[in-house]
């Protein structure tokens, strides 16, 4: 969500491929920002954060595990980043931005990951106890990382210090 205009932005995968806004305050109806049609894709587009200066992180889940910074004005790639090592899977990303870095999610590996902006992993954390981790919020006021199990439908809360 871009907090300065409300307007919501997602990911289709599959077939279709798109970076979709809804805009606010309506939230009527969502619009094609863009369409990706680049690499060969597995499950497709699985990700997707504001990078809180215009631009939206898309995360491609795997073969390959790709990482696209789009312009959240016109839909255009402004970089594309393949990760080759550290993370098999992206399951969702968010953007930290005290520490200008990513969090991602690989429910592949059981694992959260903070990485810098082009996917390297700084640092990794087991979250072997949840079954498919595929949603992904850090939230710095209450010291936890969020992750929603895509096959429970449970929410668990990961408690850090010094987040």
């Amino acid at each position: 969500m871009d907090p300065a205009t409300g307007d919501v932005y997602f990911v289709l995968e599959r077939e279709k491929q798109e970076v979709r806004r809804v805009k606010a305050p309506d939230y009527s109806e969502s619009e094609v920002l863009a369409t990706i049609n680049e690499g060969t894709f597995n499950s497709g587009l699985e990700a997707i954060t504001w990078m809180g200066d215009g631009t939206l992180m898309v995360g491609n889940q795997a073969n390959p595990c790709l990482l696209l910074r789009i312009s959240a004005t016109d839909g255009s790639t402004l970089s594309r980043r393949e990760i080759t090592s550290g993370i098999t899977d992206i399951s969702d990303l968010c953007y930290d931005s005290e520490r200008n870095a990513l969090w991602i999610a690989d429910s592949e590996a059981k694992t959260i990951n903070l990485c810098d902006l082009n996917g390297n992993v700084q640092k990794s954390y087991s979250m072997s106890f949840i079954d498919n981790g595929e949603g992904l919020f850090v939230d710095r006021e209450r010291q936890c990382i969020w992750v929603s199990d895509d096959t429970t439908a449970i929410i668990y809360k990961i408690s850090f210090s010094n987040l």
